[in-house]
């Protein structure tokens, strides 16, 4: 069974943009860096959703239906068109106010995990070549983990869990000139052992830290 990863390639959460062929809402969040956290709270919480509402207001950003806090200093900007949500990323309002912007990766792509693939090709090959169908944006093998004489040690297998544009996730792919097939992927639960909250990491983790006995 695979119990890590090995080497990866693909594109940052700034990658990520709408087309035409998504659905909404258009979600884009918008929140302070974390060079930016100790200001932010001195200012008593600056990307509050009314501030930022002010600001899409004084830098003429269109296409807005509604604004809402998602979380300690990220706030949710629902667009009511792909290409307006986009346009955010090319605005003053992100040069001038300084946050960071993103489209959720789960909007806008799936994952599959592509069975029986060579062990010696390459991430950078599958994500480059050329092919018919959803364009994969990311790859990342799995690896097994195995003992040696006493000693954890993780080995390649020929499982690769892939990241396609768009939401629907094909029955098989082709790598070189075979046909290797794709299942779903099933992400594993992440537990932050910061807060002892799920979906999220302790290197991630904004929030306080908490007694894993009482939760206090």
């Amino acid at each position: 069974m695979a119990a890590s990863s090995g080497g990866s390639i693909g594109p940052p959460k700034k990658f990520f943009k709408y087309t035409y062929k998504d659905s909404g809402p258009y979600l884009v969040i918008v929140e302070t860096s974390k060079e930016d956290e100790e200001v932010t709270q001195n200012l008593g919480n600056l990307l509050h959703p009314m501030c930022l509402e002010r600001w899409l207001k004084e830098f003429g950003i269109i296409g807005v239906n509604k604004v809402s806090r998602k979380g300690k200093n990220r706030v949710g900007i629902e667009f009511s068109s792909w290409n307006a949500a986009n346009e955010l990323f090319s605005s003053k309002l992100l040069k001038e106010r300084n946050p960071e912007a993103y489209i959720p990766p789960s909007l806008v792509s799936c994952k599959g995990v592509a069975r029986g693939v060579y062990k010696n090709i390459e991430m950078e090959e599958i994500v480059s070549e050329r092919r018919t169908g959803p364009k994969i944006i990311e790859a990342r093998r799995l690896q097994r983990k195995i003992i040696v004489d006493g000693t954890a040690k993780y080995i390649d297998t020929e499982s690769v869990i892939i990241t396609l544009e768009g939401k629907i996730i094909p029955r098989s792919i082709k790598i070189e000139y075979c046909e290797v097939r794709v299942d779903v992927y099933v992400s594993p639960v992440i537990m932050c052992f910061n807060c002892m909250r799920y979906g999220h990491s302790k290197t991630q983790c904004r929030s306080k830290q908490r007694c894993s006995k009482c939760a206090e």
